[in-house]
């Protein structure tokens, strides 16, 4: 691992970095725009990718993890809206 974000994924008390099975895997959001593409859940993907994934040593994952998922912005239509309410 070069310092540069990277995604990875415990599975089995063990941690991968799926970034090194697939450079385009920066990201959750990544990891889950692949998913629905190819129509499979995430957590699938994941574990097939953790096949070829480096194996991350525990010692670094304690201290360099980081949030795992960036906020993005929502936005929603619907009954959630008071006036989507009033107008239904």
């Amino acid at each position: 691992m070069s310092g540069e974000r990277c995604l990875t994924a415990t599975r089995d008390s063990t941690t991968y970095d799926l970034t090194s099975a697939d450079e385009d895997l920066r990201t959750f959001g990544d990891l889950a725009r692949v998913a629905g593409i190819a129509r499979i859940p995430i957590d699938r993907l994941a574990a097939e990718l953790t096949e070829n994934a480096d194996v991350v040593d525990q010692e670094f994952v304690d201290q360099h993890t980081t949030v795992p998922v960036d906020a993005e912005e929502v936005w929603a239509a619907g009954v959630t809206y008071q006036i989507s309410e009033q107008a239904r």
